[in-house]
């Protein structure tokens, strides 16, 4: 099944794309996983990105395992990961996993991501009693 979406805040919204779901009954997918990106520089976590993606087009979704920004609450650096991957995410989903470093603050305290939260909307891990 496709889907479509957009992405965006208050006024502000991306183009629309498309989102493909699994086909019935196929229980094969390719995906791409990323360690750490977190930096000052997305220089290089844009390259070895792109370059991961470019030659895994076939791929449906990417992971970064976590600590994808070096402080969760510095907007340069969030603007300097998604830039990294704006192709890559405009054509495949992303499953973000938060890592430490998305709980920082400007000045270096540990807080709620709350950043991290509002740039990615998640499902929810299901029932709390679990």
């Amino acid at each position: 099944m496709v889907y479509d979406y957009r992405l965006g805040f208050e006024n502000n919204r991306s183009d629309w794309y498309k989102l493909k779901t699994a086909k019935e009954n196929n229980n094969k997918f390719k995906a791409l996983i990323f360690p750490d990106s977190q930096s000052n520089d997305y220089t290089e976590w844009e390259s070895l990105a792109m370059n991961a993606w470019q030659n895994n087009q076939d791929s449906d979704f990417f992971i970064n395992m976590g600590d994808l920004v070096d402080n969760g609450y510095d907007l340069v650096q969030w603007n300097g990961w998604f830039d990294g991957v704006e192709p890559m995410v405009n054509n495949i989903p992303v499953a973000p996993v938060q890592g430490n470093h998305e709980t920082y603050t400007t000045d270096w305290q540990v807080a709620m991501p709350n950043v991290y939260l509002e740039m990615f909307k998640l499902p929810t891990n299901g029932n709390d009693k679990y």
